[in-house]
């Protein structure tokens, strides 16, 4: 399976959410239960975490990701972040889902 791209535009102070379905090949959810996940922000490969997600099975097979204000603030509008998502099975298997670019923007409003 190849990773998609799937850029995130994040408003810096704000609490950031998205949500993702996985099917397998016969459309049926993903069973996630004994999996873990990775999901991180930076500026590039090796350069330090800027970010990293919150991922939560919702069953089904949704997963959650969540950035709270606090991280979100850490987004700086005048750099340029990728990210990328990491699944590992409960048979020890490791598999990239997502990938992309991340971009932000300043409030006007002071938070």
């Amino acid at each position: 399976m190849s990773a998609a791209n799937h850029d995130l535009a994040i408003s810096c102070g704000e609490d950031f959410n998205f949500t993702l379905r996985i099917l397998d090949a016969f459309q049926d959810p993903v069973d996630f239960g004994g999996s873990s996940f990775v999901a991180e922000i930076r500026e590039d490969h090796k350069k330090p975490l800027i970010a990293a997600f919150t991922v939560t099975d919702l069953g089904d097979g949704t997963l959650k990701f969540s950035l709270t204000n606090d991280q979100t603030k850490l987004i700086s509008p005048t750099r340029n972040y990728k990210w990328d998502f990491f699944w590992t099975q409960s048979d020890g298997s490791v598999t990239k889902l997502l990938y992309g670019d991340v971009s932000s923007a300043h409030n006007i409003s002071r938070i």
